[in-house]
Order: C-alpha cells, then structure tokens, then sequence
C-alpha cells in the first residue's frame, strides 16, 4: 500500500501522512496510547515514530478485520523495522503493511 508523509503540520503540530491516500487521523490511537499530542513524525525511534506506528497497526487490522489488540502488540516493531527507518524528509513509499501484520500474526502463531 501506499504511504506517504509530508513535512507540512496538520492541526496537532505533527506531519500529515496519507495511506492510499487518505489522510491518517492519530485519533484512534491517541486513544490507546498517547506518545505524542503533537502526532507523527518519524526516521528515528521517538514518541512521534511510535505514535505513527501504532496508528499504522490500527489502520491495518481494521483493514484485515482482526481484533486490534493483537496486532497493537507489535507497533514497537513496525516502528524500528519501518517508521524509524523513513527519510526525515517527507516520504512516498510502497509498503505492505497488511502483509507485514500478517506475518508477525503467524509468527506468533507458530511460537
């Protein structure tokens, strides 16, 4: 899927990012965690990072209709295997992120 950030703030002080896109609210998860009032950032493993890996975890198991508390286990790993990992600058990359959920789904699974 296509994910993108832009180094323009939203409301909040944080930068916009658009999955398929469609603006990313960090609503939902402000409502889980708040780790950052000011929202996303990312390319390093801070509070913004992690608040855009939670809300990129709850996107996506409301994408694959699974319950979002399993997949929420794993945003501290979607921020330093992907957020972190992002140009500070803005970005526009291809990611498979209802793969990426999936898997770590099985893998658990497994162990």
């Amino acid at each position: 899927m296509r994910i993108e950030g832009t180094n323009k703030n939203d409301m909040n002080g944080g930068f916009k990012v658009f999955v398929e896109g469609k603006l990313l609210n960090p609503k939902k998860s402000w409502k889980m965690h708040n780790h950052s009032p000011n929202g996303f950032s990312w390319g390093y493993g801070g509070s913004g990072p992690a608040q855009l890996a939670l809300a990129l975890i709850i996107y996506g198991a409301e994408a694959l209709y699974i319950p979002i508390m399993e997949a929420v286990a794993y945003y501290q790993n979607l921020k330093w295997e992907f957020v972190a990992m992002l140009p500070k600058g803005g970005f526009n990359v291809e990611f498979d992120l209802l793969g990426w959920i999936k898997n770590r789904l099985s893998q658990k699974a497994i162990n």
